[in-house]
């Protein structure tokens, strides 16, 4: 069984070097931000019930879906939108009201709840289905 890496994280997001992101000029996120990302993603999986039904760590969330890399994105994006939004202000530049990183922060709210709600879609299946296997047997 293979394991989502952050070397895939980076792949799914297009994030695998400065020509992805023209706009920034570098890597959208550092490997730490990635690897603090998959642990609050695997902290998201195991909370989700039924409780440790299947619970995973950082290192081997598998690959088979794209659970874990929407989860991932999402608490990538969460935290980055949580910055932007801190350090979000508007000021005047001349008769026009600017706030540089207002369309930042809305993209990256839509991106995050959208890979929230895939995140949790998926987690509640999967974990319904190992549920059923474990008392049940395999269905199907």
């Amino acid at each position: 069984m293979a394991f989502v890496t952050p070397e895939e994280i980076r792949h799914y997001i297009e994030d695998r070097n400065p020509e992805d992101n023209e706009m920034d000029e570098d890597l959208s996120f550092s490997n730490e931000e990635i690897q603090v990302a998959m642990r609050r993603c695997a902290r998201a999986y195991n909370s989700t019930p039924p409780l440790r039904v299947s619970t995973v760590t950082p290192d081997c969330m598998p690959d088979e879906t794209e659970m874990f890399f929407d989860g991932t994105i999402w608490k990538l994006y969460a935290a980055r939108l949580a910055r932007l939004s801190r350090n979000d202000f508007d000021f005047d530049a001349g008769d026009v009201n600017v706030s540089p990183e207002q369309k930042r922060i809305a993209h990256m709210g839509r991106m995050a709840a959208k890979a929230e709600e895939a995140f949790y879609i998926q987690a509640h299946d999967y974990k319904g289905t190992k549920n059923i296997s474990a008392g049940y047997g395999s269905l199907g």
